[in-house]
């Protein structure tokens, strides 16, 4: 299951964070901490002197790249990809 992606999350005055920004396969696995992230990093770019614009431009930036890491590096073949990731890294624990 591919997700498609949008082109942009941000506008002069609003942002999109978490899944409406960057919904993803249900196999990733990443949905809810991605949402906690995008707060972070929103937070961070803000503050009473900043360009709200530039801010947002800024936060959707950083968190394009985050979002392209984790889709690129998660498994294609769904749960079960990530049922034999969790095995090998169990494997290598013990």
């Amino acid at each position: 299951m591919v997700v498609p992606s949008l082109e942009r999350w941000v506008s002069s005055r609003v942002a999109l964070i978490g899944d409406s920004a960057h919904a993803m396969s249900p196999h990733i696995t990443a949905g809810a901490s991605l949402g906690v992230e995008d707060v972070g990093v929103l937070r961070g770019k803000l503050s009473p002197d900043a360009d709200l614009t530039t801010a947002l431009k800024e936060y959707e930036a950083d968190r394009l790249i985050t979002r392209w890491t984790i889709v690129k590096a998660a498994p294609s073949d769904g749960y079960q990809g990530v049922y034999q990731v969790a095995q090998a890294r169990a494997a290598q624990e013990q």
